[in-house]
């Protein structure tokens, strides 16, 4: 839900955070990308998805979707800022539900688990390092 309130009203942000720069239909996500922005492309493309991005914001794969050269330069965001912000609080989104789960089956051994118990000892400022990372992405994302 919160992707296609993105779309509608940020599309700058949105095409930002994907690093996604012409626009397209079947807009790909990229599970990494190393956006150069000087030369108004991705130097790396890792895990491309095709038209996830679109079924994400449009509930089409067929939608198009906005890339960063439709935008004038000044109103664009900083792309890689943007969008390792996006994509870093994403992945620990992620690494949080997957250690929940793991945690879940060992609720009743713990106790012989004590690799587990270092790794949520060491997960604590995880969340804190999520959420600046979703306030660098609201505020950097939203220029100018």
């Amino acid at each position: 839900m919160n992707g296609v309130n993105v779309a509608k009203k940020q599309p700058t942000k949105l095409a930002a955070m994907e690093s996604l720069w012409e626009t397209t239909t079947k807009a790909p996500v990229y599970l990494f990308a190393l956006p150069d922005e000087e030369n108004e492309r991705n130097k790396i493309e890792i895990g491309t998805i095709s038209g996830l991005l679109s079924l994400l914001v449009f509930h089409n794969t067929d939608a198009e979707v906005k890339g960063l050269k439709a935008f004038p330069r000044e109103e664009r965001p900083p792309v890689m800022i943007t969008s390792f912000a996006f994509k870093g609080m994403v992945g620990l989104g992620f690494y949080f539900v997957l250690v929940t789960i793991i945690g879940w089956f060992k609720r009743n051994r713990l106790a012989d688990s004590p690799n587990f118990l270092k790794l949520m000892l060491l997960s604590i400022p995880l969340p804190y390092i999520a959420v600046e990372l979703g306030w660098v992405l609201a505020e950097l994302g939203r220029q100018p």
